[in-house]
């Protein structure tokens, strides 16, 4: 049996309202946000919900599902914009009158709107860890908002912001820049309350869509007088994380590790925390320590040659840090293992 979740309308209340009752859950509802988290039946985690003016909302999701569910978008009224960006696992999306599946994969974003003649879906896994942050816009309310913009404008962003009343699909995909993650964290970390926050996450919601147009413009240049780093940046990264891994005794520095798998250093920084929520010397200092643990797990070595073997010289230094993760000296961790091994 498949769980399908519709959504028929754009508006913001009625849309986790529906969401909430489909999972047997009530809504919490502050300002001009609703929430709701998911009962242990369907899983763990959060769905949030802010409405702005303008027609612009936001759903913030951050689940990890038991079973299997389709969210289903047909709205007969007006065809949304929407912006989907996916911080974690991937997900499905198609169009209800084909049978070809979209991957979107972590760190990418979709800028979708159906047509008159389909409706959209995303397929979303049980136990998948979905986090995405997803904008809506619609574009009958939005247009008041755009009108002193059009001469100026793009024209195919004009035709795709005046297309209110869905004549024609469009879809877009790529991995979304540091800028764009960097705005979704300070909404999604945001401390404020009532007006202030309002008034703070309006302005993110705006951030997000002006990098995210950018970027649109960006993407139908030629690769080579491309300005945006996103792929590229998320390759890099992950280049440089497996060349830590691979020379974890003798990691060379920051600079030259940048050098090699060409970015700068603020850009191999920004990267880390975006991809692994962490700078690059913390995430040097936790791997090492994960490895000097599974070396007194299973080898024979002592503790000056694990703490060499993970690139770290001084044994005071390597027992301090290591106290202060795991909660006792490497003397007593070993101790410990290898008197449950014997």
């Amino acid at each position: 049996m498949k769980n399908v979740l519709s959504i028929s309308t754009v508006h913001i209340d009625e849309t986790i309202n529906g969401m909430a009752k489909f999972f047997g859950v009530h809504v919490d509802r502050e300002n001009n946000e609703v929430c709701f988290e998911l009962s242990k039946e369907w899983g763990k985690g959060y769905i949030n919900g802010f409405s702005f003016t303008h027609g612009v909302s936001v759903i913030d999701v951050d689940i990890r599902l038991r079973k299997d569910v389709i969210l289903e978008f047909q709205n007969p009224s007006v065809e949304p914009l929407q912006l989907l960006y996916n911080k974690e696992d991937n997900l499905g999306h198609i169009f209800s009158d084909t049978e070809t599946i979209n991957q979107i994969n972590r760190l990418e974003c979709i800028m979708v709107a159906s047509d008159i003649a389909s409706h959209q879906c995303l397929y979303i896994g049980k136990d998948t860890s979905v986090c995405m942050f997803l904008i809506n816009i619609n574009r009958r309310e939005f247009e008041n908002k755009v009108e002193d913009f059009l001469p100026g404008m793009n024209k195919d962003l004009e035709l795709l912001f005046r297309d209110i009343n869905g004549v024609n699909r469009f879809f877009y995909q790529g991995y979304y820049s540091l800028d764009i993650a960097e705005s979704i964290e300070a909404f999604t970390d945001c401390e404020l309350t009532d007006f202030p926050k309002s008034v703070f996450l309006e302005g993110k919601v705006y951030e997000i869509l002006g990098h995210q147009l950018r970027q649109y413009l960006d993407d139908r240049n030629s690769p080579e007088r491309r300005k945006i780093l996103r792929t590229s940046t998320v390759s890099a990264i992950e280049k440089a994380a497996q060349l830590i891994e691979e020379n974890l005794d003798q990691v060379e520095s920051i600079l030259t590790l940048s050098k090699k798998v060409g970015l700068n250093q603020n850009t191999l920084q920004q990267g880390f925390r975006h991809i692994f929520g962490k700078s690059v010397n913390a995430y040097i200092k936790e791997l090492r320590l994960k490895r000097a643990k599974n070396l007194m797990e299973t080898t024979q070595m002592n503790i000056t040659e694990i703490s060499y073997a993970v690139g770290i010289n001084s044994r005071s230094y390597f027992s301090k840090i290591f106290k202060e993760k795991y909660g006792m000296t490497p003397k007593q961790y070993v101790l410990n293992s290898r008197n449950k091994a014997s």
